[in-house]
C-alpha cells in the first residue's frame, strides 16, 4: 500500500470528525441549509475515507472515534 501524506490524513479525520458532530446536530436541532452531514456519512465517499488506514496501521474510523470518545459495542468485549 503506497504512503499516504500525513496532511491529507489530518484533512480527512477534520473532515469526519466535523461530519459527526454536524449529523449530531441536525439531529437535535434538525438540518439548516443544504448540506446533510447524515446523507454525507452514509455516502460512498465517506465511507472510503473511513477505511483508509493512518501511519500507525489504524484505521480512520477507530482513530476518530477513539479522539471522540465513540465506544463500539465491539470494541467493549
Amino acid at each position: 500500500m503506497a504512503d499516504i501524506d500525513i496532511g491529507y490524513v489530518r484533512l480527512v479525520v477534520a473532515i469526519i470528525k466535523q461530519a459527526i458532530v454536524d449529523a449530531k446536530r441536525e439531529l437535535k436541532y434538525g438540518r439548516v441549509g443544504g448540506y446533510s452531514a447524515a446523507l454525507f456519512i452514509n455516502s460512498e465517499e465517506f465511507i472510503e475515507m473511513c477505511h483508509l488506514i493512518d501511519c500507525d496501521g489504524e484505521t480512520i474510523r477507530n482513530r476518530v472515534f477513539r479522539d471522540l470518545g465513540i465506544v463500539r459495542e465491539s470494541d467493549r468485549n
